[in-house]
């Protein structure tokens, strides 16, 4: 178990500061005891949007224990349409990053929207994947969700413990590679 921390540790980048669409220098390790969610989303991707409300429960959830970060991974969007995403689907007033040269998705190895990444306040990844398991594949939605991966994680992190399943494969919309002069 620790052998495979270790490993995700070991394949992951010093998180970068981030200004936000508001022009709030953001920085994601803090000595603060709060963990930080970064949740990777586009403002097209049906999965991600569908995985909205339950972001929002999350961040709601855990407020006191992590501090959530949403990273719209397209890299031409402006900040007025991620204001206009955020409130279309109801997202609360945690930050958002415009991150057009795709810094946090190289840093913690995401791949697809949504993905969400739990980082510990000395920055260490404790897990990255999916949110839960709502979806058995792309558009084919589950009834019911029966396991709820960043969930466990966080409950793991706030109790002091290591998280059981630290990785899982995100199903979603992939993240659109950056192009050359971006």
């Amino acid at each position: 178990m620790w052998r495979l921390l270790w490993l995700l540790a070991a394949t992951f980048s010093p998180l970068p500061d981030m200004t936000d669409t508001q022009g709030h220098r953001q920085k994601l390790t803090q000595p603060d005891g709060k963990a930080a969610v970064i949740f990777f989303v586009t403002s097209d991707c049906p999965i991600a949007n569908y995985s909205a409300r339950e972001i929002n429960r999350i961040c709601a959830a855990y407020g006191s224990h992590a501090r959530c970060y949403l990273d719209y991974v397209e890299p031409d969007l402006t900040p007025k349409q991620v204001s206009t995403h955020m409130t279309d689907y109801g997202h609360g007033d945690y930050p958002a990053f415009i991150d057009g040269k795709q810094l946090l998705v190289k840093a913690l190895g995401a791949t697809v929207t949504p993905e969400a990444a739990l980082v510990l306040p000395d920055g260490t990844l404790a897990y990255r994947g999916k949110i839960d398991n709502q979806y058995a594949s792309p558009g084919v939605r589950r009834t019911q969700v029966t396991e709820k991966y960043l969930r466990d994680a966080l409950d793991a992190v706030v109790a002091g413990k290591p998280v059981a399943v630290p990785r899982t494969n995100p199903i979603g919309c992939f993240i659109p590679p950056v192009r050359a002069g971006k």
